[in-house]
């Protein structure tokens, strides 16, 4: 684990491995330049624990952070764990047990509850259990295994080259698919960690960053760019220009990216924080760079941003929304529209007035919850 920053849910992470049910093991921390409080709270656990080994370091970033971590791990098995997460009980010894009988696996991941700040849960993933579908994921530039719910084999990513700095914001993804080459990748089919979710993961800089590495990564993957890109002898991230001379074009970028946004804005909106989900997806269609983006998709943002400002009440703000979600891409926006309009002139006539709630059911019933 590394932590930079992290005392405010330092702790309950913690002690969701230090109580695991599954004992034998050593927790190797990371502690990357904290100047809050994560120092005397990891200080206070490694009096009380031998299994805690802290290391404090000046300021070096996640990356180097973590190669130092997996560096120093003894263990036959290195798992990941994230300071603002909270692992299952009996998280370790589900995966351990998968390991020791599946030797071929080198890599091993699991479900995720999502919770907010406070710890309340609202929604859970489970993700494709088999080899096959994982990486047939990675080899779309998506991503099946949720980092901090993963087990590797030490031999397995001794192999590798690492996290590799270039990849920014997508070193785990790049770390797949180099473990992809090596070994097969799993998923158990039950929820392993309660993922957090929280405003201090959310930036429109990371979410485009993260964006142009993955598909670095990919392309390099693949065999794309020749010799004219060599990860391991860069430290400097991947930026649109770099994408370009690999043979990414611009229209593959928007298009990726943009995907990336509506999947933000629906995870923001589903945990209802709606004014966060509105500053993302008008910061997003603001800019002036989504001319390659397919009509759909952006008319799906749209919907989004419609079903965003109904749930906050502002009704003609959320029909002006669709009203640009059916210019952009009628065939895309034309049902809800016509099924919003219906529910707005039944509120319209009802007794009491408008019913948020029920118009609200609109948007559930296709999907943009």
């Amino acid at each position: 684990m590394s932590v930079f920053n992290g005392e405010r849910f330092l702790a309950e992470a913690m002690e969701s491995i230090l109580e695991q049910t599954f004992r034998d093991f050593e927790f190797v921390i990371i502690d990357d330049g904290s100047i809050d409080g994560s120092r005397q709270i990891l200080d206070s656990y490694a009096e009380r624990d031998s299994r805690v080994r802290v290391f404090h370091q000046q300021r070096r970033g996640l990356i180097d952070a973590l190669n130092e971590a997996f560096g120093i791990a003894r263990g036959k098995y290195v798992a990941r764990m994230d300071a603002d997460d909270v692992s299952v009980p009996d998280r370790l010894l589900w995966q351990l047990d998968f390991m020791e009988k599946r030797p071929e696996v080198g890599a091993l991941g699991g479900g995720i509850e999502l919770i907010d700040e406070q710890g309340r849960a609202f929604g859970s993933t489970l993700f494709p259990p088999d080899d096959f579908s994982i990486r047939s994921a990675l080899y779309q530039a998506e991503c099946f295994l949720c980092h901090p719910t993963v087990v590797t084999r030490k031999s397995v990513w001794r192999s590798t080259a690492g996290y590799r700095r270039v990849f920014l914001h997508a070193e785990d993804y790049d770390l797949w698919l180099q473990i992809a080459k090596l070994s097969q990748l799993a998923n158990l089919d039950r929820a392993v960690l309660r993922y957090r979710i929280h405003s201090g993961q959310i930036s429109q800089r990371r979410l485009v960053q993260q964006s142009l590495s993955t598909l670095a990564a990919w392309c390099v993957a693949l065999g794309g760019g020749g010799r004219s890109f060599e990860p391991n002898q860069r430290s400097d991230a991947v930026d649109s220009a770099t994408l370009e001379r690999l043979g990414v074009s611009q229209a593959l970028q928007q298009q990726y990216l943009a995907a990336r946004y509506r999947n933000c804005i629906c995870m923001l909106r589903r945990k209802g924080e709606l004014s966060d989900a509105l500053s993302v997806a008008m910061g997003m269609l603001n800019s002036s760079r989504w001319e390659h983006v397919e009509r759909w998709l952006m008319a799906q943002i749209w919907l989004i941003v419609a079903s965003v400002y109904w749930r906050q009440r502002k009704l003609l703000r959320s029909l002006s929304a669709l009203g640009r979600a059916l210019m952009t891409r009628p065939l895309v926006a034309g049902r809800p529209l016509k099924l919003l309009l219906l529910r707005f002139r039944n509120a319209w006539t009802a007794k009491d007035g408008p019913n948020p709630v029920g118009m609200a059911s609109s948007f559930r019933n296709l999907g943009l919850r």
